[in-house]
């Protein structure tokens, strides 16, 4: 199994191990209103500290997206 595999297998995993919790499987379901996604994505680029170590660069817009899919 190559790396990507394994991630995507781990990542899988936890989702399961997840849901099977009974945890909440979005932002949705957590709470969270769809209108407070844009503020979310301009202050998850604050993080940079964070931001630094990641493989691709994220901009407000990317951040969105991510907010978006997981809402």
């Amino acid at each position: 199994m190559n790396v990507a595999d394994a991630a995507m297998k781990f990542a899988q995993s936890m989702a399961d191990l997840s849901q099977a919790c009974g945890l909440e499987q979005g932002l949705r379901e957590m709470g969270i209103a769809r209108e407070a996604l844009p503020e979310l994505a301009r202050d998850a680029i604050n993080q940079t500290r964070l931001l630094v170590n990641n493989p691709r660069p994220v901009d407000e817009a990317a951040a969105m997206q991510i907010y978006e899919a997981a809402w």
